[in-house]
């Protein structure tokens, strides 16, 4: 299954090493939209996918692949591996994910200035939900 995703990322304020602030990603917000958009489910922090049927699926962090976006700016291309899942639903088929053509969400270049500093990023994903043979 294929699904379009719109939405945001979510990045915090951190201090470094050096005691300077930067952005950390905290988490995702975002649709899930069939190629006709109508709207599936959500995306949220896990990483987390939930559908509309109920169904909902975590994967296991770090991912399992990263690949830089070809697109400048862009959150990277990954692969994600199971954690835990529904027993019932679409997602409950699901073993892998597979996040390709982003576009945008990346943490901003200029740094935070104050430790309270939230900033959110819009993005576009697509997602692939996969099962193993």
């Amino acid at each position: 299954m294929a699904v379009a995703a719109e939405g945001v990322q979510i990045y915090e304020s951190k201090p470094n090493s050096t005691g300077a602030y930067e952005w950390a990603f905290k988490a995702p917000e975002a649709e899930l939209k069939s190629m006709t958009g109508e709207v599936l489910g959500k995306h949220f922090a896990g990483p987390s996918w939930s559908l509309s049927d109920g169904s909902q699926w975590v994967g296991n962090l770090p991912p399992l692949k990263s690949a830089p976006s070809p697109e400048a700016g862009s959150i990277p291309w990954l692969l994600v591996g199971v954690k835990s899942k529904s027993e019932a639903g679409l997602l409950s088929k699901v073993d892998y994910v597979v996040r390709i053509a982003t576009s945008g969400g990346a943490a901003p270049a200029e740094a935070p200035k104050n430790p309270a500093d939230i900033t959110r990023v819009k993005y576009h994903a697509v997602y692939l939900f996969l099962k193993k043979q």
